[in-house]
């Protein structure tokens, strides 16, 4: 915070990207209340994800965690914009794009992924930032064309590695827009048999819905 207040001394605007672990999600009157009482207009919030062997800990977020923490996230976000005071939460913005038919601005959101190309300061390009791992390595920025790579088997076999399984897509409403989302991410979104970010869609799109018709027709 201290470096905040530097940068917004020296007139700098100031985004917070921000981990959204265990137990912060229960506690999102709290992260709201701070959001407020410290003037940040922009959030985007990370999900706290268990390692590449799915083991939770206990400080990875759960699907119902998620699906709590945005819910009644919502309700506070609507109530201040009733207000006056517009929030910009990232995942709201970007399931607003999607209500308005314009692609997310998160990669990954539309469950399908693109080559991100991740350079590691060895020079190795990988296709995302979360598999810079050495079975998904595209070539090195030395030597090896952004074409090349981005049309390599390594780059073709990531584009087509599946998503998880979750019995709630069959009859999902968002199914369409949601496609199981990010391949890595929708470890914090759902599990076989519950979605949270179907329950939260569920709850909230009609709202955000309705705010991103308000802004497109300003």
């Amino acid at each position: 915070m201290g470096g905040v207040r530097l940068l917004r001394e020296t007139g700098v605007d100031v985004n917070v990207l921000s981990v959204l672990t265990s137990q912060m999600a229960a506690h999102p009157q709290r992260v709201f209340s701070f959001i407020k009482r410290e003037g940040i207009t922009h959030i985007q919030f990370i999900p706290c994800l268990p390692g590449l062997d799915d083991e939770h800990d206990a400080f990875s977020l759960a699907p119902r965690e998620f699906s709590s923490f945005y819910c009644r996230l919502f309700d506070l976000w609507w109530r201040e914009l009733g207000a006056g005071n517009y929030v910009s939460i990232w995942l709201f913005e970007n399931i607003m794009q999607m209500a308005l038919g314009q692609f997310p601005s998160q990669c990954g959101m539309l469950g399908r992924c693109a080559p991100q190309f991740v350079v590691e300061s060895d020079g190795s390009v990988y296709p995302c930032d979360f598999y810079a791992l050495d079975e998904h390595r595209v070539g090195d920025i030395r030597n090896d064309g952004l074409e090349a790579m981005a049309t390599c088997e390594a780059m073709h076999a990531f584009l087509r590695e599946p998503r998880r399984a979750c019995s709630q897509c069959a009859d999902c409403p968002f199914e369409g827009m949601c496609h199981r989302n990010c391949k890595r991410l929708n470890i914090a979104y759902y599990d076989e048999g519950y979605c949270g970010l179907r329950e939260f869609l569920e709850y909230a799109y009609p709202g955000l819905q309705r705010v991103a018709r308000m802004f497109a027709r300003r």
